[in-house]
């Protein structure tokens, strides 16, 4: 018995006994002088006591001709720098200082937000998918398209309120994110899309521009050139208000904000008006239950009116929710401002969205008409 004690004990590396027929093997630590023994003292490899560190090991030690540098205390760190010490105030060249503009959470987040999620698409498309998709089905991509946006919206906003905020826009918030060989790729895309999306705007206020001169008999060339002729002057306006600064580009803002917010007012308006001769003409014989009930469901037309061509035509109208992250290096407060105004700028449009939609099934029969 007392055998098979003394076997399960060397099999324990603290109790093992050494066995003088055995030669020592294993490895040892040389762990220096020790201050209680004053010699050289072996330990096993399998010893969990840690080895007294030695000085040498830590000491910064110095090359020829270089001062040896010591490191400052808590008391040294903790206490107050010497006016001597610090650094002698910037010279003043007497060179113009350049004013930065800094915009709020409402004029530099939430209403550039709100201008570039309206568009065309609002004007132009929503009533057409309404009478394509019947008012159920287009709440539900409605709903898609947002939840899409919101969860960006939302992941811009953790990424803003966890740490400093610098310029650099979205290439910024994804390279922070995702790191910079994704940021930049990602950015340049963007930017494209950017472009892109300059280019629907465009040509959306061109062809209804050329549509009301055409209402007023002033036709310029041809249908397609007055598109051409008009867009490219709406670019090259849209460039100079670019070219003179964020100031002058603040006020236009403004006055596109205060131009769509009228059109918006005038529908609602015109929509509780009693209809004449010329809105039923156009299809409008305001809010009856009857055209509300025959626009809930779906009544697809022609070969591509189907569920997910609606969605795809509808989408981009959600989109334009990181135009206030494009310009967080000239925020005030882009911690607070962007998810804030993101966010608000995401409820308003998709109100107005919601509200389009089920104003135009009660009062217009549109599938008459389109």
């Amino acid at each position: 018995m007392g055998k098979y004690i003394d076997r399960i004990r060397n099999l324990i590396p603290g109790l093992r006994r050494p066995d003088n027929n055995v030669p020592p093997q294993g490895v040892t630590v040389d762990v220096g002088e020790v201050d209680y023994e004053l010699e050289k003292k072996k330990m096993s490899f399998y010893n969990p006591l840690d080895p007294v560190p030695k000085y040498d090991f830590y000491a910064n030690d110095t090359f020829s001709g270089r001062i040896k540098s010591t490191r400052p205390s808590l008391d040294v760190l903790r206490k107050p720098p010497d006016p001597d010490d610090l650094p002698p105030p910037p010279e003043d060249d007497e060179r113009p200082k350049v004013k930065l503009v800094r915009f709020g959470w409402v004029l530099g987040v939430m209403i550039r937000c709100m201008l570039n999620i309206w568009g065309v698409i609002m004007y132009l498309r929503l009533p057409w998918i309404t009478s394509q998709a019947g008012l159920i089905l287009t709440y539900v991509i409605i709903f898609m398209s947002i939840v899409v946006t919101t969860i960006t919206a939302t992941s811009v906003s953790a990424i803003s309120t966890n740490g400093k905020v610098k310029s650099g826009g979205t290439y910024f918030m994804i390279s922070r994110s995702l790191g910079p060989e994704l940021g930049a790729p990602i950015g340049l895309l963007f930017a494209f899309a950017n472009a892109l999306a300059c280019a629907l705007h465009t040509v959306g206020f061109a062809e209804t521009v050329r549509d009301l001169l055409k209402d007023y008999k002033a036709q310029m060339v041809s249908d397609v050139d007055d598109v051409r002729i008009i867009g490219a002057i709406t670019v090259v306006i849209l460039l100079c208000i670019t070219f003179a600064g964020m100031s002058w580009e603040a006020k236009a803002q403004i006055l596109f904000f205060i131009a769509i917010m009228l059109s918006l007012a005038s529908y609602f308006i015109g929509t509780v008006l009693p209809p004449d001769t010329a809105k039923q003409a156009a299809g409008f014989f305001g809010y009856q239950y009857d055209i509300f009930m025959s626009n809930l469901l779906p009544s697809f037309r022609g070969v591509d009116g189907y569920f997910f061509r609606m969605f795809a035509i509808f989408f981009p109208a959600a989109t334009g929710i990181l135009s206030g992250v494009n310009i967080c290096g000239d925020l005030k407060d882009p911690t607070g401002g962007i998810p804030k105004g993101t966010l608000l700028a995401i409820l308003w449009t998709t109100l107005s969205y919601l509200l389009i939609s089920i104003t135009l099934s009660c009062n217009s029969c549109t599938r008459r008409f389109w």
